[in-house]
């Protein structure tokens, strides 16, 4: 009984990854003291910026920040998640010559989407996702329509007009109807009740109508680089909360 009583009182000493020699009982002390990883699984408020530069005729360049807002339902535990996702809002800062308005009407025609998603340590990953819209496509990678008449085209956001209608204005104004091809992926890092990372993001335009000559030809843009960033919500909120406390969301 003594000999294990004092085995016991021993702390053993194991290899510290360095090469340097530690009790037991302090890796376990250091383990306990490292904030555990957050299950994913919930309600969450996401921001995206995307940076462009768009080259205007005669005017030369004009940078912009498209901004979207979404809400994440976040299901099932790791390694395999899966996420509903639902856009809120989309607008454009920064423009200083000619403005970009995405209608309310626009958003609320872009259904809730189902994506898979993959979590390994801390590090997630959202494969590519592609939304249609302003058509019915028959596959994701069929070609966009080009004409008004085409039976893919679609009235998707309930205005009355084929395809979707964006409002321009500015030193050219004016509204075009068009079909497009949104494809994201993301990939980033969940730390806590927070994920942040990168937005990879290709857009494809075809412009159907435009109410000036000048808006039927998109001028060309650069982009300079996307992001996300995904708060946790206390509670299960709709758009418009998160629209209304965006600034208290996204503080730091």
């Amino acid at each position: 009984m003594a000999i294990a009583a004092t085995e016991a009182a021993t702390p053993r000493r194991v290899r510290h990854p360095l090469g340097v020699r530690a009790p037991l009982t302090a890796l376990l002390l250091s383990a306990l003291a490292t904030p555990a990883l957050a299950a994913p699984a919930g309600w969450w408020a996401q921001r995206r910026v995307v940076r462009e530069t768009v080259d205007l005729p005669v005017l030369g360049a004009d940078d912009r920040r498209v901004i979207s807002l979404h809400r994440w339902h976040i299901e099932g535990e790791a390694p395999r998640l899966r996420i509903t996702e639902s856009t809120c809002a989309v607008r454009f800062e920064g423009e200083s010559m000619v403005t970009t308005k995405v209608p309310a009407a626009v958003v609320r025609g872009v259904p809730p989407t189902a994506r898979r998603a993959v979590l390994r340590g801390d590090r997630l990953v959202v494969p590519p996702r592609v939304e249609i819209r302003g058509a019915r496509l028959p596959r994701p990678d069929a070609p966009l329509p080009t004409r008004l008449d085409d039976a893919a085209v679609a009235d998707t956001d309930g205005d009355g007009r084929p395809g979707v209608t964006v409002r321009v204005e500015g030193i050219v104004a004016g509204h075009i109807q068009l079909v497009q091809r949104v494809t994201t992926s993301l990939e980033g890092r969940v730390v806590s009740d927070r994920i942040t990372g990168r937005l990879r993001l290709t857009d494809e335009q075809v412009v159907l109508q435009a109410s000036r000559d000048t808006l039927r030809t998109p001028p060309p843009r650069r982009q300079r680089g996307a992001s996300f960033d995904t708060r946790r919500l206390d509670a299960p909120r709709d758009c418009a909360w998160i629209e209304a406390h965006e600034a208290e969301l996204f503080a730091d």
